[in-house]
């Protein structure tokens, strides 16, 4: 039997039950709605946002973002652990130039660290984001 096959099927057994453990929904179940080939090359970053946009005010598309890292699990739970994690948002916070959030969890650490690496990695993912939500939000204001 192959090592890698039994790898793989370890991490998809535990990650199954991971996602068991939190609420019974299936990875698969989760997955990004697959896009049609028509018109995709036409569709620029800021209208794919804004159709993600309406999809999450619709309820049709999660909002949870999941991604399974053991290493980085020990690292951001061992943060937690020492006391260090309002340390770490403090500072990503700090970076991208915000307040920090009220409430110090995980999930706003980590949300706060990716958004630090996007900016890092490319800058106009942000900007480009930030223009597509404040045009969602002009049309959802101007709907009676």
């Amino acid at each position: 039997m192959n090592s890698n096959n039994s790898d793989d099927n370890h991490d998809e057994q535990t990650a199954e039950e991971l996602l068991a453990e939190g609420g019974g929904t299936r990875r698969t179940a989760t997955d990004a709605p697959e896009a049609s080939d028509e018109g995709v090359d036409d569709l620029g970053l800021q209208a794919a946002i804004k159709n993600r946009l309406e999809a999450i005010a619709a309820d049709e598309m999660n909002i949870h973002l999941q991604f399974y890292d053991e290493s980085l699990a020990a690292l951001l739970g061992g943060v937690e652990d020492a006391g260090q994690l309002e340390r770490l948002i403090e500072a990503a916070a700090d970076e991208l130039g915000r307040n920090p959030p009220g409430n110090n969890s995980r999930a706003k650490a980590l949300a706060l660290l990716v958004r630090v690496g996007l900016e890092n990695v490319d800058d106009s993912l942000i900007a480009e984001a930030t223009e597509a939500k404040k045009e969602y939000a002009m049309e959802q204001a101007t709907e009676f």
